[in-house]
């Protein structure tokens, strides 16, 4: 055991470095659009939260995780600002419906995102055209439309940009951010007793935005544009979903680390049973091919005639035995006595003619003994082994 201490050790102490190594390494950002109010990295909302919430009575500022036929149904009797902060701002018809008209009995909403409900956009009598190939930086550069809220304008590097327009001329909207062409990105609307306000650049709340200089206070601007309330609801559905996520990994997958280690074990069991069955699955029976005894055969018949000393019946076997392989190779059919037999070997097999002449005179010439004797048996054998040699190279030496 003693042998094992020292590589145990080892391991021990460079496990316990690297574990220390990556609690003390910093966290790396995460550069995802997740705009959720408690995230710090850099397109979360959390200063933008932070700050908003300082803005109002801490028991007024009320987080939803509920979709807005629940949190917006209720009866309420002071004006409520509600706000959707995300990359997706997505209703069905039943949410929509409480939405406007939420905003038809007297309350605000600003819902700024990536991408709007369609249907929304489209009842309030405007639409959205998208602008691709941004080449120019007046259309990175963006300002507010009403010169007295900021003169000064402010950028979007990389923002996917487009603009909104006027369906219907009896609607009453105004734009509050455009870009330097004049094209509005951000817009007021008014519906039934209230406002919304609509825009496309969820960016400008973000904690990257508004640790930029000159920018910090952009997002508070447009928060002005919404009437005065003691009331606030910030919007996390769109985001986070339900918070009463009943599922028994809800702790798990909540925590990247966990949820990440939780995944990896799924893997490796699922690693496990695969190659576990592959290697225990039933063996397969090793069935031996047919033998071909053929040859086998011959062998015994020759050991017997040879035993025997049976000379010329076995000189006989040999000669049919050429023969018949001379029928099945080259299909044709040979007889000693047949005249131009050897002219007919030589082209069919490419023998040369003297040794084909040779052979056919070693034939007869065994054929016409009455007993052979073992020298007899061994020429003949000489002749037909020179036969194969020649017209099967490979069986040839060197």
């Amino acid at each position: 055991m003693k042998k094992y201490l020292a590589p145990a050790l080892l391991i021990v102490l460079l496990s316990a470095i690297w574990t220390v190594f990556e609690i003390m390494r910093p966290k790396e950002f995460s550069w995802m659009h997740t705009y959720i109010n408690t995230d710090k990295n850099p397109y979360g909302c959390y200063i933008f939260y932070h700050e908003t919430a300082k803005l109002h009575d801490q028991s007024l500022l009320t987080v939803s995780r509920l979709p807005a036929s629940e949190i917006l149904s209720g009866s309420v009797t002071e004006a409520v600002n509600y706000m959707v902060i995300a990359e997706n701002a997505e209703f069905d018809n039943q949410n929509l419906d409480s939405l406007l008209n939420f905003i038809a009995s007297g309350n605000s909403a600003l819902i700024v995102a990536g991408e709007i409900e369609q249907k929304l956009i489209d009842t309030l009598g405007l639409s959205y055209t998208p602008l691709y190939g941004l080449g120019k930086s007046a259309d990175t550069m963006f300002k507010f439309s009403n010169n007295r809220v900021m003169k000064e304008s402010f950028p979007l590097t990389g923002m996917w940009h487009g603009y909104f327009s006027l369906n219907d001329s009896l609607a009453d909207v105004q734009s509050i951010i455009e870009d330097l062409s004049g094209r509005a990105v951000m817009v007021q609307a008014k519906w039934g007793e209230g406002v919304i306000i609509l825009g496309k650049c969820p960016l400008i709340f973000t904690n990257w935005f508004i640790l930029g200089k000159n920018q910090e206070d952009i997002p508070f601007r447009v928060l002005s544009f919404l009437p005065e309330s003691n009331q606030l609801i910030w919007d996390e559905f769109q985001k986070q979903g339900r918070t009463n996520n009943s599922s028994p990994l809800r702790v798990i997958l909540s925590n990247p680390s966990l949820r990440m280690a939780y995944f990896l074990t799924l893997f490796g069991i699922l690693l496990i049973l695969i190659f576990e069955t592959r290697r225990r699955q039933s063996v397969v029976a090793v069935i031996e091919p047919v033998k071909n005894t053929s040859f086998e055969f011959v062998r015994m018949v020759g050991l017997l005639h040879y035993g025997q000393k049976d000379y010329k019946n076995i000189g006989i076997r040999k000669i049919n035995n050429l023969f018949e392989n001379i029928r099945l190779q080259y299909n044709f059919l040979l007889h000693p006595e047949e005249p131009g037999v050897e002219e007919k070997i030589h082209l069919k097999t490419g023998y040369q003619l003297q040794d084909a002449e040779n052979l056919m005179k070693e034939i007869r010439k065994f054929l016409l003994l009455k007993t052979a004797g073992k020298a007899n048996l061994v020429l003949l054998n000489r002749q037909i082994e020179d036969f194969y040699k020649h017209i099967n190279p490979k069986n040839k030496k060197g």
